[in-house]
């Protein structure tokens, strides 16, 4: 024991009391079966286990697949932060995919588009980013005002190909080149489009497929 730092080598998953005992702040374990653990207060709080997992809450692995598990001990929600702690308009957070060769396939991005100085000027879109052909490019966006875009933009333009639905206003579908909107029923014909009143419950009109009639 050495300024309040302990290093015990057992075999025994009593971590708690033999810490206790000691009356240590900080304690270091290397256990069988080849674990490592660390622990603050007489608790432990993370351990790497013999497969090299990183193990946070939990004292054995849940999964084979997943190198990083995060649990939270108490309580119903759990939460993983990401951020920046620089204060700047164009701030960027992001989690990387990357499925072979280590090498980024997918990315889901915070964009900042207010500085975050005060509560007036924290606003910020999400964007879903995959990889065609070797080059990322963004294929989705939910705006701070919850519109879903998938032309790029943060201003949607009826120009831009794409797709658009506003929040509390319309929803747009723009082709290029002349392709058509397809909508298609797996099943039997019948309608294609229904519209409801301003109850949202009552139908009042539909566009159907009768055979080769609309």
């Amino acid at each position: 024991l050495y300024n309040n730092i302990n290093f015990i080598a057992r075999t025994s998953s009593n971590f708690g009391a033999a810490s206790t005992s000691r009356g240590i702040g900080v304690s270091l374990e290397i256990t069988s079966p080849n674990d490592i653990r660390f622990g603050t207060n007489t608790e432990e709080r993370l351990r790497i286990d013999s497969d090299g997992k990183l193990l946070i809450g939990i004292d054995a692995s849940t999964s084979n697949d997943a190198n990083l598990q995060v649990f939270k001990p108490t309580g119903n929600n759990s939460t993983i932060v990401v951020g920046n702690v620089a204060t700047s308009a164009s701030g960027l957070c992001r989690y990387d995919f990357c499925p072979s060769n280590s090498v980024v396939g997918a990315r889901i991005e915070c964009h900042a588009t207010e500085d975050f100085s005060t509560t007036a000027k924290r606003t910020a879109d999400l964007v879903f980013i995959t990889r065609k052909d070797g080059t990322n490019s963004e294929k989705l966006r939910i705006t701070s005002a919850g519109n879903v875009t998938t032309t790029g933009d943060t201003t949607f333009d009826r120009g831009d190909a794409g797709f658009t639905a506003r929040k509390g206003d319309s929803v747009s579908i723009t082709r290029a080149g002349g392709t058509p909107l397809e909508l298609t029923r797996t099943t039997s014909q019948g309608n294609m489009i229904n519209f409801f009143d301003t109850d949202a419950s009552t139908q009042r009109a539909t566009i159907g497929l009768t055979q080769n009639d609309l």
